[in-house]
């Protein structure tokens, strides 16, 4: 009944715990191949000073093993002791050949062990005195002085054990123990006992805290230990989707579910921490202030690629995949090898999007795709209004301008331009000016570039002229900026400035491209 039902849950009629501990023993990464679990624990027991307690219990134990098989007595404690001797041979035995990680709390069973069996060579040194059954039960006064200093040195040896915990068997004292305790506490108080809660101690926090457990290292969670020897270190948070985690911060252990630092800020809300270790809740995505604020700060780039620095939950992923790809963005998570063109990287903070960083060491110099072309819809325009234009509207995908100065002027600013992936702006313009005699006049059309907001347009940090035809016909004029030092210099412009016209009259724009 015992192996049907752990076969039911878990997939193993074997204790799930086990299985767990033998594929944590294949995860190289967190335990490598050349620690042994039988040296861990003598190594233990030498710095410890425990080596007197396991001398002890195995010399008393083989001792009165032999006394006892060949006198004939006593042979119900002769069978306990013998099954604790097998016991802790077959433990070190099937944890070593099987190379199951010898983590400090996988060692305790065998501490345990080893002190019932210092107690059994006690009490078996207590009832070999040659008393009589009258005389045993006034013990610890009639047996010899010998056994009266063992019985006390015992009592103190025992004592001194249960002291001090058991994680200080493996190295100096911390506060981790009680900072699980102190996050424990604090989940039963603050959270709803049905929230599930993802962490690596889950004894103490589990026990402390009342709430469904996600175990990170795969103990008490199916398959969670067996997906992460495999390379799957986000199963437990993928598979479970636990509403709590516990890890370490700022940056969690490659164990504790395989989370990413910038995770931690973009979908999780910190609750509550100590000593390094947080309590962080699982927050929703604003799909809609994403889409948004993507919208305002990309417009509607072609060909750009949107790098998330951390994996979306993929019903988050599809989604905006699905909505980005419409107005001809990418969405990864990582780098895209293969795809030219200008990538972003997306930060987000408790579900939102905060900014769009552009990366210039993920994107292709030599790339020449179209990355930017202006939609010329009645909404987002990315041309803007400047000096000299009265009138400003958008009919059957054209924008008409009235320009009404000898200084006529559009701004472009919806994203920063870095030099190293753009190198050519082109416009396409009509222009109808309002006397005839300024067609017969030489003017020319200015490409303006600065790098911050407070730069003076009087001085910009370049600019680029080219002659231009005012014949009321449709005219392609293109600046190539690839070969000129302080376009390539710039670092990253912050806004762009054309100079339609030096004269009144009617400007007409169908095509907009950054390339």
């Amino acid at each position: 009944t015992w192996s049907f039902t752990l076969y039911h849950l878990y997939g193993y009629p074997v204790p799930h715990s086990v299985i767990a501990k033998y594929y944590q023993g294949k995860i190289t990464w967190w335990w490598p191949d050349h620690v042994s679990f039988a040296k861990q624990i003598f190594d233990a027991l030498v710095r410890q000073g425990y080596i007197i307690l396991l001398g002890i219990s195995t010399i008393g134990s083989s001792a009165w093993l032999l006394s006892d098989w060949r006198n004939k007595v006593s042979l119900k404690t002769a069978w306990l002791h013998l099954g604790v001797v097998c016991w802790v041979i077959s433990y070190v035995l099937a944890y070593s050949i099987t190379h199951i990680p010898a983590y400090k709390n996988y060692l305790f069973p065998f501490y345990a062990m080893l002190l019932l069996g210092f107690g059994l060579v006690i009490q078996r040194s207590i009832y070999s005195t040659r008393c009589t059954k009258l005389q045993r039960n006034k013990i610890f006064k009639n047996f010899p002085p010998i056994y009266k200093t063992i019985f006390i040195l015992a009592c103190f040896s025992m004592a001194g054990y249960l002291r001090y915990s058991p994680t200080n068997l493996l190295g100096p004292p911390n506060n981790t123990p009680s900072a699980y305790r102190e996050i424990g506490d604090w989940l039963s108080r603050n959270v709803n006992s049905r929230s599930a809660v993802g962490a690596v101690e889950i004894g103490t926090i589990g026990y402390r805290s009342h709430s469904k457990i996600v175990d990170f290292a795969g103990l008490a969670s199916a398959n969670v230990a067996k997906e992460i020897a495999a390379g799957n270190l986000r199963y437990a948070i993928t598979h479970y989707n636990p509403d709590y985690i516990v890890t370490r911060y700022p940056k969690p252990l490659d164990l504790e579910g395989g989370l990413y630092p910038t995770e931690l800020d973009g979908g999780y809300r910190f609750r509550f921490g100590s000593e390094s270790i947080g309590v962080f809740e699982r927050v929703e995505y604003d799909i809609d202030q994403i889409l948004s604020t993507i919208e305002q700060s990309v417009s509607r780039t072609l060909g750009g690629t949107l790098l998330s620095t951390y994996p979306l939950p993929s019903r988050i992923e599809n989604e905006l995949r699905a909505r980005l790809s419409a107005i001809g963005l990418h969405l990864n998570q990582t780098k895209a090898s293969g795809i030219n063109g200008l990538y972003y990287k997306l930060v987000f903070a408790e579900g939102k999007l905060t900014s769009i960083e552009p990366l210039k060491e993920y994107s292709n110099p030599n790339a020449r795709l179209k990355i930017f072309r202006e939609t010329f819809s009645k909404e987002n325009l990315s041309l803007k209004p400047g000096n000299g234009i009265e009138s400003y509207a958008v009919q059957n995908g054209i924008l008409s301008l009235r320009a009404v100065s000898k200084e006529n002027v559009l701004l472009f600013s919806s994203f920063p331009i870095i030099p190293v992936f753009f190198d050519t702006v082109k416009i396409r313009i009509r222009l109808i000016p309002d006397s005839p005699l300024e067609a017969l006049k030489t003017d020319e059309i200015y490409l303006r570039w600065i790098t911050s907001p407070e730069n003076d347009w009087k001085n910009p940090t370049g600019k680029l002229h080219l002659p231009s035809i005012a014949d009321g016909q449709f005219h392609t004029y293109q600046f190539n900026l690839g070969s000129r030092p302080d376009w390539n210099s710039a670092g990253e412009i912050s806004s762009l400035r054309i100079d339609l016209s030096h004269f009144p009259g009617t400007v007409e724009i169908d095509t907009f491209e950054i390339q």
